[in-house]
């Protein structure tokens, strides 16, 4: 309980909100990986992580209702969840929710443009509670594959990956209904092995030789994307195919290391930490699945949000600047700057009376062509009451002993040209 709350729990939050999750753990043969995945079921404080993550899926889903409820709105969320669970065994897929002989059938595994690599056939069920998630996972655990080695009576023997796909329906700024797909994989890793140690022959051998060989085309993936390698080679196992998405992608990926306390397990547990090191240097690229047109929407509110939060610190302190004053320009959204002469005004009073000199005018967003920046800096004015004009740059700017940033300086050249360009002024108007 204590390793999903502290590492699981936000996983399926993000999933719930329509990103991709992957959890999956990596260890030697023995050291407890299906145990953390799974844990004890019948144990509130032993459930695995699987366990715990089908409840808080289900009890999340029951608070949004009951909050939407509350608020009275009048198009609640819906949601569709689906479970699908397969198998590499020998570095074959299989489909272990499939009824009588088509569980030992091999399946195929495809590339798509837009959906990367998928399993042909690979059925998937809907779920309408936690337990009858759980049940669909027993179900399919019951076939996959298991045997005895000397370290391990139930040692896995294939790679297996339980994934939940939750689809969202829900009201969107446009008041019109959209769709979030988020997928979470559940990966229960079998384990590397020795021969020396486990002592498997025959077919227990064979199945050590493929499980090394595609936790070994694992390693090199994530070598390969920490190395930042032309090349990724996803093709060399069925698992870094089916995980692509998880190394590298749009996934939120978490890994558990897995790690054997015998002293005689000291290479082992060397090599899973180095490992797990590799991985954690990976850079994902996660995003919420939904349509192009939502994530756009999606953008503008954000960016409109912002634009409130600027908008509410009118006229407050440009920290570091005490002589500064800004807004937001509603025609061209570009920062303007207001400097005012402190012998002008009284620093106790409000700043709507205070006396601007001038109207310095920054633009810091990009989206605009170079004709509106440049009308945008014409369109700065210098107003001057009659008072004096000589710029205090002691108290708008900080002092000398503070580092200054590169706005400081903007505007320090940009004052000074205003200082000398005054100054010529009144030196014609006395001639």
């Amino acid at each position: 309980m204590e390793v999903y709350e502290g590492c699981g729990r936000t996983i399926v939050e993000n999933v719930l909100e329509g990103y991709n999750g992957t959890i999956f753990a990596y260890g030697q043969t023995g050291s407890g990986k299906t145990w953390t995945m799974e844990g004890q079921p019948d144990d509130p404080n032993l459930r695995g992580i699987t366990p715990n993550a089908f409840k808080h899926i289900y009890e999340r889903i029951a608070i949004i209702a009951e909050e939407e409820t509350r608020a009275g709105c009048a198009t609640p969320s819906e949601f569709l969840i689906r479970a699908q669970f397969l198998e590499i065994y020998n570095e074959n897929v299989r489909d272990l929710l499939a009824v009588g002989d088509d569980v030992t059938k091999k399946l195929r595994v495809r590339e798509e443009h837009d959906k990367g690599f998928v399993v042909q056939g690979l059925q998937q069920h809907i779920c309408r509670s936690a337990a009858d998630t759980e049940t669909i996972l027993l179900r399919g655990k019951a076939n996959r594959s298991v045997g005895a080695t000397r370290m391990n009576e139930e040692s896995s023997r294939s790679h297996c990956i339980f994934t939940v796909i939750i689809e969202t329906q829900s009201v969107g700024l446009d008041g019109s209904p959209h769709i979030r797909v988020g997928k979470l994989n559940l990966v229960d890793l079998a384990g590397s092995e020795r021969q020396s140690k486990t002592g498997a022959t025959g077919d227990r051998l064979t199945e050590a030789i493929n499980i090394n060989r595609s936790l070994a085309a694992l390693g090199n993936v994530i070598s390969a994307l920490v190395e930042r390698a032309p090349h990724i080679p996803y093709r060399e196992s069925q698992l870094t195919r089916l995980l692509k998405d998880s190394l590298g992608g749009n996934t939120k990926t978490l890994m558990i290391a897995a790690c054997g306390p015998a002293d005689y397990n000291f290479d082992e547990t060397i090599s899973t930490l180095r490992y797990a090191d590799r991985a954690k240097q990976i850079k994902n690229k996660p995003k919420i699945n939904e349509d192009p047109k939502d994530a756009m929407l999606r953008g503008f509110k954000n960016e409109l949000d912002a634009l409130k939060l600027q908008l509410a610190a009118m006229g407050q302190i440009v920290p570091g600047m005490e002589g500064v004053r800004y807004s937001l320009c509603c025609c061209c959204c570009c920062y303007v700057y207001y400097y005012y002469d402190y012998d002008c005004c009284d620093l106790e009073r409000d700043t709507h009376h205070r006396v601007p000199l001038f109207v310095f005018v920054f633009v810091s967003i990009n989206t605009y062509s170079a004709a509106q920046t440049r009308k945008c800096r014409e369109n700065a004015t210098r107003k001057d009451d009659g008072r004096s004009i000589e710029m205090r740059l002691t108290r708008s700017l900080r002092s000398s002993s503070q580092k200054w940033t590169p706005f400081d300086h903007v505007v320090r050249r940009w004052v000074m040209k205003k200082k000398l360009n005054a100054m010529r002024l009144s030196k014609k108007q006395r001639i």
